[in-house]
Order: C-alpha cells, then structure tokens, then sequence
C-alpha cells in the first residue's frame, strides 16, 4: 500500500518527535527543525502535504514562497500551526496560498483529522491486531 508523505517543519524537537511517531501510523513522515532543511527534504522527499510549526517567524516567508513556487510541492496543500496569530497574520498568510492554519495547541489527533480531509483519506485508524497478529501468527 502507498503512503501519502507528510513534511513537518517543526522547530520544537518533542513536538516534532511527538508528531512523527503518531503520523507515522498513517503516513510516511519526514521531518525537519529548521527552514532550510525543509526545503531540502521538500526537494527529495517530494511531499504530499506540509505542515509548517516554527517559533522563529524570520525565515517562513521564504519558505512559504519557495514550497509554493517549487513543482515538487506547488499543489500540495500546506497547513501552518500559530500561536496567537493576529488577524493580519493570518491574512499574510493568506497571500502565500497557505491551505489551513491552525491555533496552538493542537494535538496530533486533530492535525491527523486535518491531514486526512486534505489528503481524501475517509478514516485515520489503523487496523487492530489480535494478539496472535501482535506475536506473529495469524
């Protein structure tokens, strides 16, 4: 089965380790901490959906550009996490074409509900295993 591949651009490490362990039951995550790593691995990872989480504001501009400018990533939606944002914030953001911005906090079960609609994807749970599936015998 194909994954659909999540990029987290995330610059707290335990939310972006949080993140990653419970997306990675659903999607294929790659992670970053910072700008330009993000846009490195948007570059290889070609994603299918990015979620953007930084403290630091400076350098988001020109991610927001670049990630909707690139081919690899022009038509994947893009979901921004905010702390408080004004509203001309989120106007700004508006201009980037930014698909979804959500106000921390946020658990991962909601972003997962998010990433879901964007992605079509009808329901997040994986499939419960028996115990004779968990040991290996089916």
């Amino acid at each position: 089965m194909i994954r659909n591949r999540i990029l987290v651009v995330e610059d707290d490490i335990e939310f972006r380790k949080q993140m990653k362990n419970h997306l990675s039951m659903y999607f294929e995550v790659v992670t970053a901490g910072d700008v330009q790593t993000g846009l490195r691995h948007a570059l290889t990872s070609e994603p299918d959906l990015v979620l953007i989480s930084l403290s630091s504001r400076a350098d988001e501009t020109d991610l927001f550009q670049q990630i909707k400018s690139m081919s690899c990533t022009r038509n994947a939606p893009v979901i921004v996490l905010r702390s408080d944002p004004t509203i001309s914030e989120i106007e700004n953001l508006k201009k980037f074409s930014i698909d979804l911005v959500l106000i921390k906090p946020v658990s991962v079960e909601q972003l997962e509900e998010h990433i879901c609609q964007f992605l079509k994807h009808i329901t997040p749970s994986p499939k419960k295993l028996s115990l004779y599936e968990i040991q290996g015998f089916e």
